[in-house]
């Protein structure tokens, strides 16, 4: 019998509540109840140290404006990109605005660069010709800015996954009170986990001066994956857990951490073998994400078939080859990978391709190459849940410990 902290504790790793008024929902329960009686294992956490400068880049009229919404809530600076004369002195490219007793400072010149992270933004612009650090140009004690918020036609920062600090609203002003109360916060030291490790010993990237695999780095959204000669380079600070990244590496260099590939696979085999013991038909394992996943499954969950056994992970990307072969020889059905409008595009074409290595694996043992698939949010409705699974019952399974 389930406690009532079971419950909660289910809950809590579901993101939302499930029914618990058939044998097969209270089986799924207590699957996943008894997979959480594992301990998952600790990674290193990644910091943050912001105080609260923020630079915003645009029109000076519009970048004033906005400002007046930050002014008393964060330090500000300005980096007017329209109007400016290179040719004038340095005297009249750095000067100053008040708003509400507020000195801001302004710089007119043309945007060169932005790299960095929250807390640690690098700003270069065109000065007179010449590529200047604007906060020094300012004569600010630091010499990066924490926060950057980029008004611009066309974004400095053009990745999927742009860093953590970095927010590019021109196109999308309708979301402007959401950045801006989001902005107002990062003011203090924040942590996140470090997502991914990193193996070079194993690393297949380059040998005797050759390139070799760069699927890694043609898979991150966030560009945080980058060569350095033979071996290739993470900056956690980017990083932003997708996942993509550990999972089409073919050698095992980089690894997900947060949760581990063990710790996934061994909760999955846990919640299959109690599973397996209430003599249900063998359940669809759905993998979805922490964040939006969760968000919309929240909204269907009560009507979700008992034969569906939901499965939270950090990013549907982490998981892979080894998870989803791991959970059809523990007893699962079938597997489906729950995506939606915030999926980058780049851990689609990582999911597609994977999942086609796995079809051609599962039809090469004689098992039905679709019981694995990707599900679009997009595509389906409560009322049609699309698992195309038999019901057999896992009866001959594999257990490993």
């Amino acid at each position: 019998m389930m406690t009532r902290s079971d419950i909660s504790a289910v809950d809590e790793f579901l993101a939302f509540s499930l029914p618990s008024d058939t044998a097969g929902q209270l089986a799924r329960r207590d699957a996943i109840a008894k997979a959480m009686d594992s301990r998952q294992s600790t990674t290193a956490l990644v910091g943050y140290r912001a105080t609260g400068l923020v630079l915003i880049v645009g029109p000076e009229p519009y970048a004033l404006s906005v400002a007046e919404e930050l002014v008393g809530k964060v330090t500000l600076a300005i980096l007017a990109t329209e109007g400016n004369n290179p040719s004038a002195g340095l005297e009249k490219t750095v000067f100053t605005r008040e708003i509400d007793g507020q000195i801001i400072l302004v710089v007119t010149a043309d945007l060169m660069n932005v790299g960095g992270h929250l807390g640690a933004f690098e700003v270069t612009v065109d000065v007179n010709g010449e590529g200047q650090n604007l906060a020094g140009l300012m004569n600010l004690t630091s010499q990066t800015f924490d926060v950057v918020l980029d008004l611009g036609r066309e974004p400095a920062i053009t990745l999927e996954l742009p860093p953590p600090g970095y927010f590019a609203v021109s196109a999308d002003r309708e979301n402007m009170p959401k950045v801006l109360e989001e902005i107002a916060g990062l003011n203090g030291e924040f942590e996140k986990p470090q997502y991914v490790h990193y193996n070079p010993d194993i690393c297949a990237h380059g040998e005797r001066g050759i390139t070799g695999c760069t699927r890694c780095i043609d898979t991150c959204p966030a560009g945080a994956v980058i060569s350095i000669g033979e071996r290739v380079e993470v900056d956690v600070h980017r990083c932003h857990g997708m996942g993509s990244c550990s999972a089409v590496c073919p050698t095992g260099a980089l690894t997900y951490a947060y949760p581990s590939l063990s710790d996934t696979m061994n909760g999955l085999r846990r919640a299959l073998a109690a599973w397996r013991i209430s003599g249900m038909p063998a359940p669809c394992i759905l993998l979805y994400d922490s964040e939006a996943g969760a968000e919309y499954l929240r909204t269907v969950c009560a009507d979700f078939p008992d034969g569906v056994l939901p499965w939270r992970v950090e990013e549907v990307g982490s998981t892979g080859i080894e998870v989803w072969l791991s959970a059809f020889a523990y007893g699962a059905a079938g597997i489906r990978i729950l995506t939606h409008e915030r999926t980058p595009g780049s851990v689609l074409t990582a999911l597609a391709q994977q999942i086609e290595l796995v079809r051609c694996l599962l039809e090469g043992l004689d098992q039905d190459g679709q019981s694995i698939a990707e599900l679009p949010a997009v595509e389906f409705s409560s009322s049609d849940w699309p698992w195309g699974v038999d019901e057999r019952v896992a009866s001959d399974v594999a257990t490993f410990g």
